[in-house]
């Protein structure tokens, strides 16, 4: 198990080499996972140049928060006091805001045993300093096994006011290939987050339609052209599924092409599914033959409605990702 951690354009990153030819680089700005390489082969898209890294509109391998996914405006009412935030998707909040964890340069702390070495990520957001109430305390912890190739992300918070809070990693695979049109999905899911076509905000929870449908392992891109997956805003999938059962010990999603395959499990009550459709106007590494060229897996909670952290109270969820080499 090898660790080394060195710094480019005021980031600090941490890269760890596994016994089984697993090598992730995790980033202190956003708390991010930068780079998965296993066996050789690159399995994430990330940015080519590390300063494109602080573009407000790139969210490649970073926590997001406060709140994941779409806010309807930029003001919430709570406990009778309305928060101001400042909009950055049209007049909504995309990804916690302007001031978004995605942002934040954490502080970073690594301990290492025979069995695994973690890598502690934390941050402490004053109250209002992002527009959201309540000193923050956030914890993300990324864990690499030494004999098993599976990083596991475990998310701690606490806030000393009620406030709202939602997280998710936002990783784009590729499980080594140019664009996904070898990967094949697999989502333990039989409804959907319907949202509105050209806000992509979220309207009801709807039972999937056979674009939508992944309960048998499909090509992502077998039915990426039907014309419910596009419009305006939407190009491909950009969708929040429902897992059926949201354990630690159960699989609820699979992603593979012919060499790879990478489980996931969680807690969270489901997952973001994005396929890449527009531009992301920075260059990216490895090298992509344009859109589609991977997707972003994101387990987190649904926004259908905005998620309460009571004061004093312990925001925990978990993200196992196992990765294998197929026969």
């Amino acid at each position: 198990m090898n660790i080394r951690s060195y710094s480019k354009e005021n980031i600090l990153f941490t890269e760890v080499t596994n016994d089984k030819n697993l090598k992730v680089v995790f980033a202190n700005l956003g708390a991010s996972i930068f780079k998965i390489n296993y066996d050789g082969y690159v399995l994430t898209r990330n940015v080519k140049y590390v300063n494109d890294f602080y573009n407000p509109t790139v969210y490649y391998g970073k926590t997001i928060g406060r709140v994941s996914n779409r806010m309807k405006g930029h003001a919430f009412i709570l406990n009778g006091y309305r928060y101001e935030l400042e909009p950055n998707e049209g007049n909504n909040i995309l990804h916690g805001g302007k001031y978004g964890l995605s942002y934040a340069l954490f502080d970073v702390n690594v301990v290492k045993d025979n069995e695994k070495i973690e890598i502690i990520y934390s941050h402490i957001v004053k109250h209002l300093e992002d527009g959201y109430p309540g000193n923050l305390n956030v914890e993300v912890k990324y864990i690499v096994y030494v004999n098993s190739n599976e990083i596991d992300i475990e998310y701690n918070a606490v806030s000393d006011m009620d406030t709202v809070l939602s997280l998710c990693n936002h990783s784009y695979f590729t499980l080594g290939c140019k664009s996904i049109k070898g990967l094949t999905l697999w989502i333990d899911s039989n409804n959907y987050l319907k949202t509105d076509p050209e806000t992509l905000l979220a309207t009801e929870r709807k039972f999937v339609s056979k674009a939508l449908d992944f309960r048998t392992p499909k090509k992502i891109c077998a039915d990426i052209e039907d014309d419910s997956l596009h419009s305006t805003r939407l190009n491909g999938y950009d969708h929040y599924f429902y897992f059926e059962n949201n354990s630690l010990s159960n699989k609820v999603l699979s992603l593979s092409n012919a060499k790879f395959q990478m489980d996931i499990y969680t807690n969270f009550s489901g997952v973001q599914i994005y396929t890449s459709g527009f531009d992301p106007k920075v260059e990216l590494y490895p090298d992509t033959n344009g859109l589609f060229d991977s997707v972003a897996i994101e387990p987190s909670d649904s926004f259908k409605s905005l998620h309460l952290l009571k004061k004093d109270t312990l925001y925990t969820r978990t993200t196992k990702y196992i990765f294998k080499v197929k026969e």
